[in-house]
């Protein structure tokens, strides 16, 4: 696909849609499958549109092909004609002239001139219809753009662009914390992305506090690249993607360490075991009184004590609590009255 289908990240939105500085933007339109996503309204053809070039284009031709026959005819009677009219020229010079060869000659001239005229009329009609054939094959085959599909400024490129409200909002976040997280992630100046078949100095590259942010938002929100670039961050939502994976490998590969598993004996080699046992221990001391309601009506009463075998006993993480949402500790005293923070 020609890259002039693709929009340039620089070109940005008008104030004005009928800006007469705005380029003309032509094209040839093509298959739906080569077709760019942003040009697939204006650009691709159905199979029935590829049906009808093939069919205006046999006119066209049938139109080309039957003019081109006509030429001979019509030349023949022009030339018969000039004939025609040069011998009654030369009759009514003449002294001799004789009247009923004149009046002849003037019948068929009148005969050949209307017959030219036909023959004129027909030539006409039939390029026409082969020009219109030609004409709808055109429309069909190029289009025109008179404005190219414009990308929305970039915004919120930086950590310190983001407002604090704005912070709270996307993040659960200060600017001071959000700022902390990015440093403590140890992200580059810039984001690579790698590529085997292009030379490293032709590949993509990405500022990281941008790829950052965008990365925290998607996984915050859960919103689609396309409706993040519309509707807050604007910029190509295509590259949004390739940030997203450069984030997601950056911190895979730096802090593999830290989620493979193994975080206990790195941090505390020591003291693992301690651990299992004290958690085991209190597992197994103590037990669950479980009570089952039917109706509001208590059906069932019992307590369950707990079994593990100390062995095969591993601890893998710690379920928080979620009796009220909450993003990060708090102190909610003031607003709800109660005496303990919440996570």
């Amino acid at each position: 696909m020609d890259d002039d289908l693709y929009p340039h990240p620089d070109d940005v939105p008008s104030d004005n849609d009928t800006d007469s500085d705005v380029d003309v933007d032509h094209g040839v339109r093509r298959a739906r499958r080569r077709t760019n996503f942003l040009r697939r309204d204006s650009s691709s053809l159905y199979p029935v549109q590829f049906m009808d070039i093939e069919v205006y284009m046999a006119a066209a031709q049938f139109a080309l092909t039957m003019a081109t026959n006509l030429l001979p005819i019509l030349s023949f009677f022009i030339a018969l004609d000039n004939a025609k009219r040069s011998a009654l020229s030369a009759w009514e010079r003449s002294t001799t002239s004789v009247a009923s060869v004149g009046a002849q000659l003037r019948d068929d001239i009148i005969h050949i001139g209307a017959s030219i005229s036909e023959l004129h009329f027909l030539l006409g009609w039939i390029g026409g219809c082969g020009e219109l054939a030609l004409l709808y094959v055109a429309d069909l085959t190029y289009f025109v753009r008179r404005r190219r599909p414009r990308l929305l400024p970039e915004k919120c490129c930086r950590l310190h662009e983001i407002s604090r409200s704005d912070c709270d909002t996307w993040f659960q976040l200060s600017p001071y914390e959000l700022r902390q997280l990015f440093d403590h992630l140890r992200f580059p100046v810039k984001l690579v992305k790698n590529d085997d078949h292009v030379p490293y100095n032709d590949r993509r590259t990405y500022n990281s506090e941008r790829a950052f942010i965008l990365f925290l938002y998607h996984l915050r929100k859960g919103i689609p690249f396309t409706t993040m670039a519309k509707e807050v961050f604007g910029g190509d939502a295509r590259q949004y993607s390739d940030m997203f994976d450069l984030v997601n490998d950056h911190i895979y590969y730096t802090f593999y360490n830290k989620i493979s598993g193994t975080c206990f004996s790195q941090w505390l080699p020591e003291h693992v075991h301690r651990c299992r046992e004290l958690v085991h221990n209190a597992l197994a001391d103590h037990a669950i009184f479980s009570t089952e309601f039917v109706n509001g009506r208590v059906v069932n009463q019992e307590w369950i004590h707990q079994h593990f075998d100390y062995d095969s006993f591993r601890i893998f993480g710690f379920v928080d609590c979620f009796e009220m949402e909450c993003g990060r500790p708090k102190d909610i005293r003031r607003s709800n009255g109660i005496l303990l923070d919440l996570q």
